[in-house]
């Protein structure tokens, strides 16, 4: 996924092969072009002597977009097969296109942004609820929207309307907040005769992610919940004893940081599993004289330098240009939480 499913101009090809090579050279053995469920199945790594597995398979498979018109039609795509191909030195011919992106995640965001590099004329984000209600980042919101990418809100995509199996129109029904539901935001209710046509040549639908489990087979299988989502307890640990999981196979769609994070408390808990301590990073304690009182008080992130937006639209190069020394030891002197305690306040 971070190869193939994030931007460049987020994540360059250059500094994530260097994430890799720092794995490698611990000694990480990668094995690629195999597929969990085809080309091996999960008992085949227990009988080749690997006492644990950890799936971290991701949420790769885009939900469907139920709406009419979608079937066969020249100009539909899928956010993530379109994120995948750009990755993969792919050359669509959007330059000038009328682009309609369903959706308000993360994924909608860098698939919007893409289209402005590709030289679109028009790049709408289409969300079914308020803009406050996107599960995109802010920031990502905000940096689409100064590269002109145009946000509409509460608009349910209703019908595809097309000429000579051509996308020339999208249907949308205007919407109302209504009761809340699970997820804590109020459910899109249709506003009846609300039709609004909005001019397009391209749809791309970015309506979420879920797990294709096709790492599902052989005698051993994992409990999946309701949502298609592989089950786990507390311990990162599934049905199957030795098989853990975790990151958006778990999850749902998160973040990549989110990911590691659970990638390093598995890593502790599969540590336990096979008899260690779980401390697979030690930890240091150390001491600290304070010779003068601790000063505490709000101090602002220091903001990140990003390349112009005429630069933006020329490329894929990288959006954030990094601190300058003098930024980076501004920023290095923000504590994010304070550790140190006074006297005083020991207990």
């Amino acid at each position: 996924m971070l190869a193939l499913g994030i931007p460049e101009y987020r994540l360059p090809k250059e500094l994530l092969n260097e994430e890799i090579g720092v794995l490698t050279a611990m000694g990480v053995e990668i094995v690629v072009n195999t597929k969990i469920g085809k080309d091996i199945l999960i008992e085949d790594l227990r009988e080749e002597g690997f006492w644990a597995v950890y799936l971290a398979v991701g949420a790769q498979k885009d939900r469907d977009l139920n709406i009419e018109g979608n079937e066969g039609v020249e100009g539909y795509y899928s956010a993530l097969d379109v994120l995948k191909k750009l990755n993969q030195g792919h050359e669509f011919d959007f330059k000038d296109k009328k682009i309609s992106v369903i959706g308000g995640g993360n994924a909608a965001i860098d698939t919007a942004r893409n289209m402005i590099r590709l030289g679109a004329e028009e790049v709408n984000i289409i969300y079914r609820r308020t803009k406050n209600d996107m599960p995109a980042h802010k920031e990502e919101i905000k940096e689409a929207e100064y590269e002109k990418v145009n946000i509409y809100s509460q608009l349910n995509p209703y019908k595809i309307h097309s000429e000579n199996n051509k996308i020339k129109k999208l249907e949308c029904l205007e919407v109302k907040g209504g009761k809340f539901d699970q997820s804590g935001r109020r459910k899109p209710v249709e506003i009846k005769d609300s039709k609004l046509m909005i001019d397009t040549d391209i749809i791309i639908s970015a309506v979420g992610q879920e797990v294709e489990d096709y790492f599902n087979k052989g005698k051993f299988k994992v409990e999946l919940t309701k949502s298609n989502l592989i089950k786990t307890e507390g311990d990162f640990s599934t049905n199957v004893d030795w098989v853990f999981a975790g990151g958006d196979c778990v999850s749902g769609p998160s973040t990549v940081v989110e990911s590691i994070q659970q990638g390093k408390k598995a890593a502790s808990e599969i540590d336990k599993y096979l008899g260690g301590d779980g401390e697979v990073v030690k930890k240091e304690n150390f001491e600290r004289n304070i010779s003068s009182p601790i000063l505490e008080e709000q101090k602002s992130r220091v903001k990140m330098p990003t390349i112009l937006l005429s630069e933006r639209k020329r490329g894929f190069k990288e959006v954030e240009k990094g601190y300058s020394l003098d930024q980076a030891v501004e920023e290095a002197s923000r504590c994010l939480r304070c550790d140190v305690k006074e006297k005083e306040e020991v207990i």
